[in-house]
């Protein structure tokens, strides 16, 4: 006959083993988690990054499409320059003005517009979007919501509606222009420092090639470029070999040290925050991602670069569409 303390004694034994038991599995149920979490995480950074990327390189191609048989349609003087009727403010650019462009084909100025100021009480974003050039309204899906104070000459204490990195710029071939651009990067040094130049958001494929006189007769061919980059995922040197393997760390954010290649178009006076986090931020709309936990600076006076938050460039992509029509209607 076993004892009653016999038997206690045994329990309390079952009971300690059974709690050793189930720490030992929350222990494991942590670490697989951590292994899984990564993995998913990686999965759905990619989703987005990519999902956003197909869906704005679609966006743009009809934009590129719609913009090409417009303007093909539009009886505009046969010696006219496709550039000088995107942007020009020159009235002897166009057949009737430029209110026939900037009203009904594109105006440039909506490619930053001020939500604070602009819409109207009882209205809505879309409501006001909907009387835009038709241009302006292809290119709206493709635009972003960004606080003034990361908006190239924007009001700090308004919202924007913003083409992600376009730059109000000026034209050295001709002054009457005013060239929203975005950053095209050409290159980068070992560390990640870039090399770009400054490409209109929409520019003529061949130039001349819009007068009537030119050898092609009278063509309207344009590139729409949108530099994607992503909220989600970093950029990294490229694999070295395949499988791809790590190849050291993430691009650093060096605005710095980037250097500007020479080229038609200058920034105008007035660039966004260096040190602001997020997509697009920094005088070059190349953007800025928090690395290993660091945090964003508010300061309204900069600090010095050795106070500097730990920064990585986001991934980017340059994305291009064109599309060539032949004019159609000549005066």
């Amino acid at each position: 006959m076993v004892q009653p303390s016999r038997l206690r004694l045994e329990g309390r034994r079952d009971a300690r083993a059974t709690r050793h038991r189930h720490a030992g599995r929350r222990g494991q149920a942590l670490v697989e988690f951590a292994v899984v979490c990564l993995v998913v995480y990686m999965l759905l950074a990619a989703i987005l990054t990519f999902g956003q990327l197909f869906y704005s390189a679609q966006t743009l191609q009809q934009a590129a499409d719609v913009a090409a048989r417009e303007i093909s349609r539009t009886p505009l003087l046969a010696t006219a320059n496709l550039m000088d009727v995107l942007y020009s403010s020159n009235p002897s650019d166009y057949s009737n003005g430029p209110s026939t462009v900037r009203t009904a084909l594109f105006d440039p100025q909506y490619l930053q517009f001020d939500l604070t100021a602009g819409v109207p009480a009882g209205q809505s974003v879309l409501n006001v979007v909907q009387t835009w050039p038709i241009i302006n309204q292809m290119l709206y899906p493709a635009m972003i919501v960004q606080p003034g104070h990361q908006v190239y000459g924007g009001n700090a204490e308004h919202e924007y509606l913003w083409y992600p990195g376009a730059v109000p710029c000026t034209d050295s071939a001709n002054p009457n222009r005013t060239v929203y651009c975005v950053a095209r990067v050409d290159g980068r040094q070992p560390d990640g420092a870039e090399t770009i130049t400054w490409v209109p958001v929409i520019e003529e494929i061949t130039p001349g090639a819009f007068s009537v006189a030119s050898t092609q007769g009278g063509l309207v061919s344009l590139r729409i470029n949108y530099g994607y980059q992503s909220a989600t995922m970093s950029a990294f040197p490229p694999p070295e070999a395949w499988p791809p393997e790590p190849n050291g760390p993430a691009w650093g954010a060096r605005d710095s040290e980037v250097t500007v290649n020479s080229s038609n178009y200058t920034p105008i006076t007035g660039t966004a925050p260096w040190h602001d986090v997020s997509p697009y931020s920094g005088p070059y709309g190349l953007g800025k991602q928090a690395a290993w936990a660091g945090w964003q600076r508010t300061d309204p006076v900069p600090p010095p670069p050795s106070q500097w938050p730990p920064a990585v460039r986001p991934y980017r992509s340059l994305i291009s569409a064109q599309a060539i029509y032949r004019r159609e209607v000549f005066q």
